[in-house]
């Protein structure tokens, strides 16, 4: 397993190289080769600055509590790339993540094809096989497909949905996507294909996507739901796809009801110390852009309350910083910075200086990660503060672990 992560990291490009035009061609060889896993079943197919793995995630939980066994492909993943190929089980209610035995399997079948076709594929591409071959061995009755960046060069985007959604358009991968709305919105657009109803977020409401549906003769589906938390806003989106395709996958009601209420790990996460001397609230959310840290922080004071906040945070390359720390100066008593070693992580040291650059001066960490949790949590009780632990997925499991280590165990209230 060790020796196909290598390889498979290997394959990982520079970001510019995985937005590349020419990987639906590629994408298409590679599902003909596989058998064609893509037509095996509905799929519905989300993009979308923010949103996209809670909206994901309500929509696979009402599909299972009807009945219906689903695939889930998202990216990124807090504990392990298996993680990223899910199954949820109506019989057991539950969500799979792929076996060991059988992500390898998967994997190597791609790598395999790859040699024979004389392709050269990258991370995402390999991925995205890879997972519509396992949903096809599984025979699920639905798959949700998430797009890794913007969408129109996106590795998923050679597949014709019964659904497409974007969730929301916001700044993030500017350097990829374009310096504007209009331009990230054009990139989130290409899901849209001919004929196929796409529904949209609030934000995701704009002229250029509104100007490619009509082009692609799509219907259109609007949410009403704006300017409430973003969680109200992902179930809002999520019952208007579920309602709208009740009928064609025989969704129920009572389940549609049930599952948009089902949040994942680390979107508003909260959890309180059952006793005296620790902080009153900790949140976990990946919240890692402009409009994910506002979003996050109105979330807390409507739910939680006006204490003051004192951040723990990571932040992944490829950020737009300055829109971030702008949020972040104005909100923050203090911002503990998670020196985790990870490739996909900003050196701590080059986020601190990013913040200092910033006009943020309140920003540190100590000599170990334990040392820097201990630090936070001391101080956040002092001052009667909230502690937010937020940022990149990859630094959540390390922190999680870490919390799950101090003797007053934590209650999960919300």
């Amino acid at each position: 397993m060790k020796e196909l992560l290598q390889k498979l990291y290997s394959s990982m490009p520079a970001t510019a190289k995985a937005h590349a035009q020419d990987s639906v061609e590629r994408m298409c060889a590679l599902d003909t080769q596989l058998g064609c896993p893509s037509k095996h079943y509905p799929i519905i197919h989300v993009a979308g600055t923010n949103g996209k793995g809670s909206l994901v995630h309500k929509i696979s939980c009402a599909a299972m509590l009807s009945g219906l066994k689903v695939g889930i492909y998202i990216s990124p993943h807090l504990e392990s790339f298996r993680e990223r190929m899910q199954i949820a089980d109506p019989v057991s209610n539950e969500f799979h993540w792929i076996s060991q035995e059988a992500f390898k399997n998967s994997i190597e079948q791609v790598f395999d094809i790859e040699q024979q076709l004389g392709l050269t594929l990258n991370f995402f591409e390999i991925m995205t096989g890879a997972a519509l071959k396992f949903f096809a061995e599984e025979e699920v009755d639905l798959v949700l497909l998430e797009v890794g960046v913007g969408g129109r060069f996106d590795s998923t985007n050679f597949i014709t949905p019964i659904l497409s959604i974007i969730t929301s358009i916001g700044y993030d991968h500017c350097k990829l996507l374009g310096n504007t709305l209009d331009q990230i919105g054009w990139q989130k657009a290409g899901i849209i294909k001919e004929r196929v109803p796409v529904a949209l977020g609030p934000s995701a409401q704009i002229s250029v996507i509104l100007e490619e549906a009509k082009n692609k003769q799509a219907l259109v589906l609007q949410s009403a739901c704006f300017n409430q938390s973003f969680d109200e806003e992902n179930s809002a989106l999520a019952t208007l796809c579920l309602k709208y395709l009740k009928d064609r996958l025989s969704l129920t009601e009572k389940a549609i009801i049930e599952g948009v209420q089902i949040r994942p790990a680390c979107r508003f996460e909260v959890f309180a110390f059952k006793t005296e001397g620790f902080p009153k609230y900790i949140i976990f959310d990946v919240a890692h852009n402009e409009d994910g840290f506002r979003a996050l922080v109105k979330a807390v004071r409507l739910k939680l309350g006006s204490a003051p906040l004192r951040f723990f945070l990571g932040m992944s390359h490829g950020k737009e910083l300055e829109r971030c720390i702008r949020i972040l100066k104005e909100e923050a008593s203090y911002i503990h910075i998670a020196a985790i070693d990870h490739f996909k992580l900003l050196k701590a040291e080059a986020l601190k200086s990013a913040f200092v650059s910033g006009g943020c001066s309140n920003v540190g960490y100590e000599d170990t990660l334990e040392a820097t949790l201990e630090k936070a949590l001391q101080q956040a009780t002092v001052h009667g503060e909230f502690l937010v632990v937020c940022g990149s997925f990859y630094i959540m499991q390390e922190i999680k672990h870490l919390f799950n280590q101090v003797e007053q165990k934590l209650l999960l209230i919300g």
